[in-house]
């Protein structure tokens, strides 16, 4: 039986360095059962910073921007998911 991906190990350097190499949305950190809730705060606080600087850039198009206005709201869904017992239920 293959284990779901919210049950499985991860690069915590990775995803602490670039949370984006490891997870595809921010809402998969506040499920994952591996995690310490003192690691997904630590993840979604550097793919916050990551997302609020591309937003802010002027070096990114008005499409990447979006994306990553779009990721902040994920972000902030996902630091409310955190505390509750069964995060996606």
């Amino acid at each position: 039986m293959a284990e779901s991906d919210d049950e499985r190990p991860i690069d915590l350097e990775a995803a602490m360095l670039d949370p984006t190499t490891v997870f595809d949305d921010p809402t998969e950190v506040a499920a994952h059962a591996h995690l310490t809730v003192q690691q997904k705060r630590a993840i979604l606080e550097r793919w916050k910073r990551s997302a609020e600087a591309r937003s802010a850039s002027n070096e990114v198009t008005r499409e990447e921007a979006e994306r990553a206005r779009g990721h902040l709201s994920r972000v902030e869904l996902a630091e409310g998911l955190i505390d509750r017992p069964n995060p996606l239920d």
